[in-house]
């Protein structure tokens, strides 16, 4: 007798048990390595973005006082000496001369600006004057000579006869601040000139008004003596470069 042919037929793959074991361990393990490399991934991304805005606060707080004000030295020099020699129309007196350096630290700042920096927290010398006043005029180039020395860039001006004081919560900063008085129609009084130095909203030094004596027949418009400069000067030296906490 011939041997009989039998046709065995084999069971597709899927249809095995331990196929299905294998598929559902590796679909485990490719779940759980997807999870956690999302989660590693989320994290990183919530700490990049931690660290970025960190970073932007960090810029802001060093860079935002910069921002302030328009930094104009030509504006400054310009409105200075263009009164050098004329007559001034409320008493008939000569102005005096004074030269300033077209490199000088001004920047100019309107009152906002001005309650602004003495409240910041950081480091900031104001200028309050005035072209036409003669004490500004008699002590401004003892001030740009102390700053040049002491390699200072910037002091931020306010100038009184040109900007708006409409806004009373304002004025009452600077009242209590007590950088001015107010007047009894409401305006401001200043005392000029004035150099403030502010940290951490704290006034750290400061020099106001007429800092020298006149001599005989000396008007407040006349030129300087060489001694009455260097006075000048030396006041403003020391208040420049007074640092807070530092004691008189």
């Amino acid at each position: 007798m011939g041997k009989e042919n039998v046709e065995v037929t084999k069971k597709p793959i899927y249809k095995k048990w331990w196929f299905w074991v294998i598929v559902v361990v590796i679909v485990a393990a490719v779940g759980s390595g997807s999870a956690g490399s999302s989660g590693d991934k989320k994290e990183n991304a919530n700490t990049k973005t931690e660290a970025v805005a960190n970073n932007d606060n960090s810029n802001e707080t060093q860079t935002d006082i910069k921002a302030v004000g328009e930094r104009n030295p030509i504006k400054f020099k310009n409105e200075y000496e263009s009164r050098n020699g004329t007559i001034r129309e409320k008493d008939g007196f000569v102005y005096n001369t004074v030269s300033i350096d077209e490199n000088n630290p001004i920047v100019y700042i309107n009152l906002e600006e001005l309650v602004y920096l003495i409240e910041s927290q950081q480091e900031a010398i104001v200028f309050i004057s005035t072209s036409d006043c003669p004490y500004c005029r008699a002590s401004i180039e003892s001030l740009l000579k102390a700053a040049k020395d002491l390699n200072i860039d910037t002091i931020y001006y306010y100038d009184i006869s040109n900007n708006q004081e409409d806004d009373e919560e304002l004025k009452n900063k600077i009242i209590d601040k007590k950088i001015a008085n107010k007047n009894d129609n409401g305006s401001l009084r200043w005392t000029i000139p004035q150099v403030l130095k502010f940290k951490n909203g704290k006034l750290i030094s400061s020099a106001t008004g007429m800092m020298y004596e006149l001599q005989n027949n000396q008007t407040k418009y006349d030129e300087l003596s060489e001694n009455q400069k260097n006075n000048i000067y030396s006041i403003y030296y020391i208040v420049l470069s007074k640092n807070e906490g530092e004691v008189d």
